[in-house]
């Protein structure tokens, strides 16, 4: 009898570890940011567009991407759902959507799912995925987007993009001070 409960135990021991290995070998972590200016506070009161296209090609269909954000009801907004899904159905998207209710504080959100293209429509949306409030205008915002590769959201860090501006920025001030210093320093001699 403890023969045949052991050999059991072990089958669903090694079925289990079967089923981990799989989620483990499916699993994508990405992590570098490819959505632009996405620290920046967007408030909005109904519909808010989270434009794909920019970062997506044809190459993309069928790789699994990963958009989190955080969002806030704002005051004088209402706490209630939000829908999230791809915005008229046109161009590039990830297969997600879902209802979300944001509070009055700041709260992540994410989905994840493959890059799709089901239209090539020029009369629509060249490719977003949104937010909707059904129930009528609101008042909330959304900051800190992050779209990455991968099955797993990251912390959000700017893209690439947005630190290298920040870095010629300085250098660019860095270098007008520079100068202005070098033409004191000329007039005092």
């Amino acid at each position: 009898l403890n023969a045949t409960k052991d050999k059991a135990d072990k089958t669903l021991v090694t079925a289990e570890a079967g089923k981990l290995r799989e989620e483990f070998s499916n699993l994508r972590v990405g992590g570098r940011n490819y959505y632009r200016d996405s620290e920046k506070v967007q408030t909005k009161t109904r519909f808010f567009a989270f434009p794909l296209h920019p970062y997506l090609t044809q190459e993309n269909i069928g790789e699994t991407w990963t958009l989190s954000f955080d969002v806030k009801i704002n005051e004088g907004g209402e706490i209630r759902p939000l829908h999230f899904y791809h915005y008229q159905t046109n161009r590039f998207g990830i297969k997600a959507s879902g209802d979300i209710t944001p509070s009055k504080e700041w709260q992540r959100f994410t989905f994840t799912g493959p890059v799709i293209f089901p239209n090539d429509d020029p009369r629509y949306a060249r490719g977003e995925m949104a937010l909707y409030d059904k129930a009528g205008d609101n008042n909330y915002s959304v900051r800190r987007i992050k779209f990455e590769r991968g099955t797993v959201a990251t912390d959000w860090t700017p893209a690439l993009e947005d630190i290298e501006g920040h870095i010629s920025t300085v250098k660019s001030n860095f270098k007008q001070r520079a100068d202005s210093l070098d033409a004191g320093v000329s007039r005092l001699t």
